[in-house]
């Protein structure tokens, strides 16, 4: 049992989850600073990034110092699918995010009537029924999770039921990529500048377009980060 760099990374790489995402909360709820940008995405983005550093990292900080996963089969089983709710609403809120700049830039004079209150609620909720629904049948079924010393943390076993998961992740990953991409790549076609020039001559005109730049950039780096690679393959015991 030793604290070693690897400790200190996911130390820091925990804190900065759970400082910037409690801040973006604050800065959200009690400021003005992000009112274009769609508070009810924005909010589920946050909520599942900030899950992700409170259940999940800490577990990944504790099997790093000791080295192994000191708290049992049962509960690594729990932990490796609460980590793929927690990363299904995350890629499915940033895909509404995307959707809703786009709308925003796209069809600015439909965006009030298109993204109401009542919609953006159903769709969070959409987001959230669909991550813990993704995971029910194989959380009750055969599948188990395993440990993966690489990651310091514990996944879903897919191999137990390869057909399932093959399917729900086209589903959970496919639509999202196809919107984010539709989405996001609109950004460098003429009509984009052209909306662009039309929204610098109002007095917010340009903050959006500015935004859903940013909103790419996150977009991107968000996906490669998370991007199934070596936890998945089927050769590791």
């Amino acid at each position: 049992m030793s604290f070693t760099i690897e400790s200190g990374i996911i130390l820091l790489l925990m804190l900065a989850i759970v400082v910037s995402n409690v801040l973006i909360l604050l800065v959200l709820f009690r400021t003005e600073m992000l009112s274009s940008v769609n508070s009810y995405f924005l909010t589920s983005l946050t909520v599942a990034d900030l899950s992700i550093g409170v259940f999940i990292a800490p577990f990944s900080l504790i099997a790093s110092i000791v080295d192994g996963w000191p708290f049992g089969e049962q509960f690594c089983h729990v932990e490796a699918y609460f980590s793929a709710i927690f990363w299904i609403a995350s890629v499915y809120s940033l895909t509404w995010l995307s959707i809703d700049h786009y709308i925003g830039i796209r069809k600015p004079e439909r965006y009030e009537s298109l993204m109401t209150r009542m919609r953006c609620v159903c769709w969070v909720a959409f987001i959230w029924v669909a991550a813990f629904s993704f995971c029910c049948p194989p959380l009750f079924g055969v599948a188990r999770a395993r440990y993966y010393p690489a990651a310091r943390m514990c996944i879903i076993d897919w191999r137990l039921q390869k057909a399932y998961f093959i399917t729900s992740g086209l589903l959970i990953i496919v639509p999202p990529l196809l919107a984010l991409a539709v989405s996001n790549l609109y950004m460098f076609t003429p009509s984009y500048d052209e909306k662009k020039a039309y929204f610098a001559q109002g007095a917010e005109a340009s903050v959006r377009p500015e935004r859903y730049f940013s909103n790419f950039v996150v977009g991107v780096v968000f996906v490669v980060a998370w991007l199934p690679c070596d936890p998945f393959k089927s050769n590791v015991p």
